[in-house]
């Protein structure tokens, strides 16, 4: 892949110690988890003597994350409070100008 993202593919029947040796052998950076698995991981992350980002899928935290991101990449929308919106001919695309 061009993001140089490789799936480490782990059984859910693992107990911490052997998801932890996978994640180690691997040298997995970041490890998406779904909810009923959470402390699973916690624990895996707890035996690596390096930072794992524990991404939590589903749930509550999950959504924190997404709204976080989109907070942080949110720009004016066309035609709000601090934003002009101008046609440079009848015909042209819709486009905006900040003030």
């Amino acid at each position: 892949m061009h993001a140089g993202i490789v799936v480490v593919p782990l059984n859910w029947h693992w107990v911490a110690d052997e998801v932890a040796y996978v994640l180690d052998d691997a040298e997995v950076r970041a490890l998406l988890v779904d909810d009923d698995f959470r402390a699973v991981a916690d624990e895996a992350q707890a035996r690596l003597d390096r930072d794992l980002l524990v991404v939590p899928i589903g749930g509550d935290a999950y959504q924190d994350l997404l709204d976080a991101q989109r907070a942080a990449s949110r720009r004016p929308a066309c035609g709000g409070p601090d934003v002009l919106t101008r046609r440079a001919r009848p015909d042209a695309r819709r486009g905006c100008a900040t003030r």
